[in-house]
């Protein structure tokens, strides 16, 4: 898979958005290798967050070829949220991996397979900017990156 920017890239206060917009450019070419993104992991968490159809936003995106008109699309279809809704959810994809006993141990077995020799990584999001090959953040993370409008 080619590395599509940061999940801690945001948009419209939401981190990932810029990269599912990366994603929904890059569907139905050989850059997605047939992985389903609309239908698994954050991506999925993050279209069901908008509350839009991700066929409908994958035609969008492939159509209006600048970011700012993505997201003025992104501002009439999907719902309204609010900055503590962001927040939240923001929250949910950054620290997925750690939240729940079960993700620990679904992280961990990921981890085990694709960096076991690497246990500073603890994050779902850091095994996606060590794909990357970008750095890893420090935990515990600025109040920025869960509220990127501050």
């Amino acid at each position: 898979m080619p590395f599509f920017r940061s999940p801690y890239a945001s948009a419209r206060g939401l981190v990932f958005l810029p990269r599912l917009m990366d994603k929904m450019r890059a569907a139905g070419t050989s850059a997605l290798d047939g992985y389903n993104y609309k239908t698994a992991g954050m991506d999925a968490t993050l279209l069901q967050f908008l509350d839009v159809d991700g066929d409908a936003m994958e035609r969008a995106v492939k159509a209006l070829p600048a970011d700012e008109e993505v997201l003025q699309w992104v501002d009439r279809y999907a719902r309204r949220w609010t900055r503590e809704e962001a927040v939240e959810f923001n929250r949910a994809i950054l620290d997925c991996g750690q939240r729940t006993e079960e993700e620990r141990q679904a992280f961990e077995r990921r981890r085990q397979e694709r960096y076991p020799d690497r246990p500073e990584l603890c994050f779902f999001v850091d095994l996606i900017e060590a794909d990357a090959g970008r750095p890893i953040r420090a935990r515990p993370l600025s109040p920025s990156c869960y509220d990127p409008s501050e």
